[in-house]
């Protein structure tokens, strides 16, 4: 469903994510079962296979080939829709998929997070120390001239290199953990139980998003393309008032309008 709704979402909302997130969720459901230390390698092979789809990239462009064909701007084929969904754009399955049974290790250890949270806080801040700092020793000493080396510590999103999948993973499961605590230590309070609920309607709200941003960007113009201040407004506007709607939703009435339409396709 994420899929083929991402696909025709994309016509409207370029750059939709849904069907990243669809193929995440098909692949998962492949490996669920597995013991957690194939997942720990299948997310492994899944940043390998980043790292070397980058490489072979850097080598067929210095050699003068174009590599165009696996970043299209628009879909317009199978081959558009693959390419996009696992080599290419903000969250292709190499390497994200990497990320994403990062999540599904700590969601399996979430009661036990209390004895190893110090420890993996501990691991996390030194790859960040370590892939930032040897990025800019061989910076400044001209050793990222090498074409292998720049590949490999490129921290740009769409680099996809080693350092880049190293260092987000690292940001990532830093949040979660300073999340995790914060959510634990305050479970009580309003503000937690706000977000617990909205974060229980996630893909009404990504939907409700695109739906206002057209209704009050695009048809009425009541809101114009007048810069950053003007969106990042917007934006802040949009999220309070659509996690205090969701939240009392999902109080009030259980599951999300689109996460019951999912649930009743999806079974």
């Amino acid at each position: 469903m994420l899929i083929v709704g991402g696909y025709f979402l994309n016509m409207a909302w370029p750059g939709t994510i849904l069907f990243f997130y669809g193929a995440y969720f098909l692949l998962s459901a492949l490996i669920i079962t597995l013991r957690t230390r194939y997942i720990a390698v299948i997310g492994a092979l899944s940043a390998t296979a980043a790292v070397a789809l980058a490489l072979w990239e850097s080598s067929r462009r210095s050699a003068g080939h174009s590599t165009a064909w696996l970043h299209p701007y628009e879909i317009h084929s199978a081959q558009d829709l693959l390419c996009r969904i696992f080599l290419s754009y903000t969250h292709p399955v190499f390497p994200w998929f990497a990320f994403f049974c990062t999540g599904i290790i700590l969601g399996r250890n979430l009661r036990n997070l209390i004895h190893f949270r110090t420890q993996l806080t501990v691991v996390c801040v030194t790859i960040l120390i370590s892939t930032y700092g040897l990025a800019t020793i061989l910076n400044s000493t001209g050793q990222r001239d090498n074409r292998v080396v720049f590949v490999l510590t490129a921290m740009d999103p769409f680099s996809h290199g080693l350092f880049y999948i190293l260092s987000t993973a690292s940001i990532a499961v830093l949040a979660f953990l300073i999340i995790n605590q914060m959510a634990e230590k305050y479970a009580s309070s309003k503000l937690v139980m706000t977000l617990r609920r909205s974060g229980q309607m996630t893909l009404t709200l990504y939907l409700a998003h695109v739906l206002v941003f057209y209704t009050f960007v695009k048809w009425s113009d009541v809101i114009g393309a007048t810069g950053l201040d003007t969106s990042l407004t917007f934006a802040v506007f949009f999220w309070i008032f659509g996690i205090s709607a969701a939240s009392l939703w999902h109080h009030r009435f259980g599951r999300g309008p689109i996460e019951r339409l999912y649930r009743l396709i999806g079974g």
